[in-house]
């Protein structure tokens, strides 16, 4: 490495720490942009058509760096649920080349059983990918069997 490249390395870093301090990590996470680790999902849980009330539903994601974050909610009378979807900056440093992988899980729990409801693997930082571009919306039905696809195993099915 040159001198002049470590020169010009060592101010971009400089830069960079200046930013954020200055205008702080949620701005630079805006000007930078956001990876989509798991999309806005919403859904309904039942059991051989009945509404499941109060289930516990916990949504994991499992980062590459061996991170885990969980969020959890539980069904309304009508068994719908709803998470926000969970976005992380891009990073002072994106654009160097890294591969997206995250690891989804939705768990559910009802009347002391455990259920997955969705798992899989999602390799592509944009929203609703998981949902093949349109809105992220389950229905889990806790009477079936998990099945599974090219894409994701567990009792929840994208509704059409």
């Amino acid at each position: 490495m040159t001198i002049f490249t470590k020169k010009n390395r060592k101010l971009g870093l400089i830069g960079a720490g200046f930013l954020l301090l200055s205008f702080g990590v949620d701005t630079m996470a805006g000007i930078l942009g956001s990876n989509t680790l798991f999309s806005e999902v919403e859904g309904v849980v039942s059991i051989n058509g009945t509404p499941c009330v109060s289930a516990k539903i916990e949504q994991k994601v499992y980062k590459s760096d061996g991170k885990e974050i969980l969020a959890t909610v539980k069904t309304d009378e009508n068994g719908r649920f709803k998470f926000k979807g969970i976005l992380e900056s891009k990073g002072v440093f994106s654009f160097l080349p890294s591969e997206f992988v995250v690891t989804q899980r939705l768990v559910i729990y009802y009347e002391e059983k455990e259920y997955l409801g969705w798992a899989s693997t999602k390799r592509s930082p944009e929203p609703n990918v998981e949902s093949n571009g349109k809105q992220f919306y389950l229905v889990c039905d806790l009477s079936k069997h998990p099945e599974e696809d090219d894409k994701y195993t567990g009792i929840c099915r994208l509704k059409n």
